[in-house]
């Protein structure tokens, strides 16, 4: 496809099946990505993953793709959280999947009071009968502070616990609190709920593709509307969805501001090209 002198091009590119494939890389695709950063043409790695900090995924890519990768040019699933850092800096927040991991990045988020589903059953002994507590309470949290925001970071893993959790903290009683009787709240019901992958299955090495983020939340969804008999509002980030591609456009025009020869601010048209192999959530 040809594009004329003085327009902006940029580029988003998948990670999994498109630049690696089990964690090995596809042939030719370091090349590809080499030839675009020699052309001054901004790219962002955009992935339904997560579970751990941008540094850490782009160490990796560096690592397997023998390139320069910087950890701004990452957005992972649950990447464009970020933006709410000024909204909930000071709210207990509770973070679920990939404990203690996401944990670590919700608080480099700037999330202060972020706590897990292991701290709500080590401070609240009895919201889960079936077994003792396990986790730890954060000494940044008072127990009593009601939860005022979840967001599901990673794939769950005690389904069972996480459910009776989650729940609680979005029950539409707990909206008769002070603090957490806003006018939005009010209006959905329950306290925000943001969820960062609705993809349902993705592929391992095992045969057949495994349950994932998005499965959890479809089943739990279910429960939650049969148990309160009301909507359950869930707000979605990561890929298809318009907040995860706003958040690309806004990382690949800051490459532009930085790169040798500036993407040229006159330009009349900006021509956006992604790369996926799944055409449900690329």
């Amino acid at each position: 496809m040809a594009i004329r002198r003085g327009v902006s091009k940029f580029v988003v590119l998948d990670i999994d099946g498109v630049l690696l494939k089990g964690g090995s890389v596809i042939n030719g695709a370091a090349h590809a990505v080499q030839r675009l950063a020699e052309n001054n043409i901004p790219v962002a790695f955009v992935t339904n993953g997560g579970g751990m900090r941008e540094e850490k995924k782009a160490q990796d890519l560096k690592k397997k793709l023998g390139l320069s990768i910087c950890p701004s040019q990452v957005v992972l699933s649950h990447t464009p959280l970020k933006n709410l850092e000024k909204q909930y800096a000071n709210s207990k927040v509770l973070i679920v999947g990939g404990q203690p991991r996401c944990l670590d990045v919700a608080l480099s988020y700037g999330f202060k009071q972020a706590c897990t589903v292991d701290c709500e059953h080590y401070d609240h002994k009895n919201i889960y009968p079936l077994r003792d507590a396990a986790g730890k309470h954060s000494s940044d949290n008072n127990p009593s502070d009601p939860v005022e925001a979840v967001m599901i970071f990673h794939d769950p893993v005690d389904w069972g616990l996480e459910m009776q959790v989650l729940c609680d903290v979005l029950s539409p009683e707990n909206l008769t609190l002070d603090k957490l009787a806003t006018p939005e709240n009010k209006q959905r019901g329950h306290i925000p709920f943001y969820v960062s992958n609705a993809d349902v299955v993705y592929a391992t090495e095992y045969h057949r593709p495994r349950f994932t983020q998005g499965a959890f939340v479809t089943a739990f969804k279910h429960l939650y509307e049969s148990y309160y008999h009301q909507p359950l509002h869930v707000e979605y980030c990561g890929k298809p969805y318009k907040v995860q591609y706003e958040y690309a456009t806004q990382v690949l025009r800051q490459q532009a501001l930085k790169l040798p020869e500036p993407h040229s601010s006159a330009s009349t048209e900006e021509v956006f090209f992604g790369v996926g192999d799944n055409p449900k959530s690329d």
